[in-house]
């Protein structure tokens, strides 16, 4: 169950709404798949005064042989923040075939689902779902006992938190799978990490992916009657937009504002839940971080309820690592096992441990306590920048460090816009820090837990903001922020030049550091993605080793010799398409491991049976296609614009949804942002990279960019196939059409892809150039051996627009 980003969604579709319908997917098709599909427009009503009718758009998918006589239970599932109930279309399937009656739906203003969103508040959301609950209390396939009908809930991110608070709120739900969501939107948006904790500083560059501009906007919300009126956040409800608009302007939150995010938080309601719950939560993420798995699984324990929490790679700011194959079957999979071990009452399965998290050592899961009861290693901070773990060696001092006027020039943790800057190392302002490294590691240390760092600051004003890092430098000096994470800290009411202690905790993290590399430790006074101080100021640290200053690193035990063993499955089809693919070219994932691989076995690289899409208006773009492409095939979408090729190429990346039909990759039927996306490549058309730098630096940044080692990208092997020779090491800009072109094919390749979908490969090109990219192709000895056999089978031709908008998909001689 892959998390989700948040994706923007433009709207510019009115129409009625039905308040309730529904349609029924054919029996021979439900037979064929496990499991039927019912769409519905469930009327339920919200809001304080519970006087707001809203119309959400769900689907209820009910198992094969599933009936009043022979009833299952129930599960919710909920979206992440911009997506609605498709992007869960995948996991609804795994659960209905392992015996589930699965409700999808779209959150209010989200989707086809009508008004403005609340953010997960007890008086919209929480009150939309409590009504779902009841509408599958009426459904006959759905099992009950003594206590009412078994439901249980899933959600990622933003759905995340709405499990979370669905359960405080409806006892009715008797199990949870929150998966990366929050504790606390309070310490989310606001962290500050000292103790006793209390509001800090504005995660300002998050908080305007999700509320900034029209982000949000929906069919559904514009189908309900908002006003064309100009507004900051026009998606969200009143309260929720003047609550972000006055935070956003101050740099700190009003006490209304905290008190709207307190109450759309689950800290809030924690002692109400109680029932089991399976928290999932990502080593990279800089939204929501571990540390709110952590306070959740806390609170629940403390109830009395089953508790487990699992660390996964990825999050919110690596979605790459997040969505990949291996880590969306494994989520997949422990949610199977805790609804069958606690919905169904199973007692023979078994849930494993308490905590799990993926050991970048050994890139496997190790099970183990939480990393509260570790082991721990303590760095003392000396004057002379060194961190040392031998006390008397510490040199005493003071260390200033200034933060500029308006709070810029700033420095770069992370870009969670996930724009140009978020493939770039840390970087740190001159004079706006002070830092701490120790000697080269003689072996290696894993930190896994919160990092604690006790510490001696004060100010020439009466307030300080201030950010610490801990960060890896590797032997080349390359420079890591292990998951992007930056601990926040901002204390007032001061006295101007007079020290004060505090203890400052910094977020949980999982990271190898290896032999060889340094940790490096970074108190900076200002970070781009928050709302810095805006007044001129010098601050300062006192160390003083006898104080006991130093830095507590929660450590864990590094295998001798742990290994890990990864193979790749090349199918080698590829795709040659004269339609536009924009998106999904730099979803590249880590190796698989073996047994680990997304997609059925043995399944076609493409599965297209009676797709269609019929446009506003009755225009019809694709007709009742249908086609199949298998290993080692080269096969062309051919017909003139406007044909349907790129329609046809959307829906089969998961970019524009079916009227009818559907496609599939590699056995996975297709939605937004599926992990088997990771094992395709594209080459957009005209490619874009930055002029000034080499391709092969263009290669690096792209690569770098997805948060993958660039061992992994194997680009030797993807030069070699694009063949640029020594020009890869100049500028760009030097370079034709044609070179930018084979520049953009190596780009595709990167990862050893196993489906390839190709973008006019030739536009633009001169006929020379469309010769030599054709040759490019069409050699098989210029494939890699290590790629596996490539067998094209195909040539290009041309084909007259066929009838009614159809696009004509055709194989054609062997050339």
């Amino acid at each position: 169950m892959g998390a989700s980003g948040p994706t923007r969604r433009w709207a510019a579709f009115l129409g009625a709404v039905a308040i309730v319908w529904a349609m029924a997917v054919p029996p021979a098709v439900a037979a064929a798949r496990g499991y039927r599909t019912e769409d519905h427009m469930i009327d339920v009503v919200d809001g304080p005064a519970g006087d707001q009718h809203v119309a959400i758009d769900a689907t209820l998918y009910i198992p094969s042989g599933v009936d009043a006589a022979h009833p299952v239970p129930a599960i919710i599932g909920a979206h992440g923040f911009g997506q609605d109930k498709h992007a869960l279309a995948g996991e609804a399937a795994f659960l209905a075939r392992r015996g589930y009656v699965v409700l999808l739906y779209s959150a209010r203003g989200f989707g086809n689902s009508t008004s403005k969103i609340g953010l997960d508040s007890p008086d919209y959301e929480v009150k939309d779902v409590r009504q779902l609950v009841d509408w599958l209390g009426g459904r006959p396939e759905v099992r009950r006992d003594a206590a009412g009908s078994l439901v249980g809930m899933f959600g990622e991110s933003y759905g995340g938190g709405m499990a979370l608070m669905a359960a405080a709120y409806d006892p009715r739900i008797r199990v949870i799978v929150p998966i990366v969501t929050w504790n606390s939107l309070v310490r989310s948006f606001l962290p500050n990490d000292v103790s006793p904790p209390q509001p800090g500083v504005f995660k300002q560059a998050w908080a305007s992916v999700f509320l900034g501009g029209l982000s949000g906007l929906s069919p559904g919300s514009l189908r309900s009657g908002m006003p064309l009126v100009p507004s900051p956040c026009p998606a969200f409800v009143d309260a929720v937009c003047a609550a972000y608009v006055a935070t956003a302007e101050a740099g700190q939150a009003p006490p209304e504002a905290l008190a709207l995010m307190a109450a759309s938080s689950p800290s809030s309601v924690m002692s109400r839940i109680k029932v089991p719950t399976l928290l999932v939560q990502g080593e990279s993420d800089t939204l929501f971080d571990l540390s709110e798995a952590a306070a959740s699984q806390a609170a629940i324990a403390a109830n009395g309820a089953p508790v487990k929490t699992v660390w996964i790679p990825g999050g919110h700011s690596a979605l790459p690592a997040l969505n990949a194959g291996s880590t969306a079957q494994r989520i997949q999979s422990l949610a199977g096992a805790w609804f069958d071990r606690w919905l169904k009452a199973d007692a023979s399965v078994n849930t494993g441990p308490a905590f799990e998290w993926y050991d970048a050592a050994t890139k496997r899961y190790v099970a183990g306590a939480t990393p509260a009861g570790g082991a721990s290693r303590t760095l003392f901070l000396s004057s002379d920048g060194r961190l040392t773990d031998q006390a008397q060696s510490a040199r005493p001092g003071v260390l200033p460090f200034m933060n500029p006027a308006g709070g810029q020039p700033a420095a770069l943790s992370q870009d969670p816009t996930g724009g140009f800057f978020s493939g770039l190392p840390p970087l740190d302002i001159p004079g706006q820090n002070a830092f701490f490294e120790t000697a080269p590691l003689p072996r290696a240390v894993e930190v896994v837990g919160s990092p604690h760092l006790r510490l001696r600051l004060s100010s020439s004003t009466s307030e300080l903001v201030a950010f610490v890092k801990v960060e890896d430098i590797a032997t080349d000096a390359t420079v890591t922020l292990p998951g992007g994470l930056v601990g926040a800290i901002r204390l007032t009411g001061l006295t101007p030049g007079v020290p004060k202690d505090v203890d400052v905790t910094v977020p949980a993290l999982a990271h190898l550091f290896k032999a060889g590399d340094r940790i490096r430790l970074v108190l900076a006074a200002t970070d781009s993605a928050y709302a810095n101080q805006r007044t001129a100021a010098i601050y300062g640290i006192t160390l003083d080793p006898a104080a006991g200053l130093a830095l507590s690193l929660p450590t864990a035990a590094v295998p001798v010799g742990g290994g890990h063993v990864t193979a790749f499955a090349v199918v080698a089809a590829v795709v040659l398409a004269g339609a536009a693919v924009l998106v999904l070219t730099r979803r590249r994932s880590p190796a698989v491991p073996v047994g680990a691989v997304v997609g059925a076995a043995g399944a076609d690289a493409v599965t297209i049976s009676g797709l269609s899409k019929r446009f506003r208006g009755g225009l019809v773009a694709v007709d009742d296609l249908s086609l199949s492409i298998g290993a080692g095939q080269v096969f062309g979408l051919l017909g003139p614009n406007g044909a349907g090729k790129t329609t046809t190429i959307r829906m089969l990346l998961g970019l524009v949804y079916p009227t009818a039909g559907s496609a599939a990759i590699f056995g996975e039927t297709m939605r937004p942002g599926h992990p088997v996306l990771s094992r395709v490549g594209t080459l957009v058309e005209g490619p874009r990279f930055v002029p000034h730098l080499s391709g092969i630096d263009n290669l690096r940044l792209y690569w770098r960019a997805g948060g993958q080692p660039l061992s992994e990208a194997h680009m030797e092997e993807a030069l070699a196939v694009a063949e640029l020779g020594d020009a890869v090491n100049r500028p760009v800009r030097t370079y034709s059409h044609g070179m930018r072109q084979r520049l953009g094919i190596a780009q595709a390749l990167l990862g050893r892809p196993e489906l390839l979908i190709l973008d006019e490969p030739t536009n633009g090109l001169d006929p020379q150039q469309m010769y030599e990219m054709r040759q490019l192709w069409w050699r098989p000895v210029r494939w890699p051996s290590s790629w596996g056999p490539r067998r094209p089978s195909t040539s290009r031709s041309t084909t007259p627009r066929p009838p009614r908008g159809r696009s004509a998909l055709s194989p054609a001689p062997a050339g």
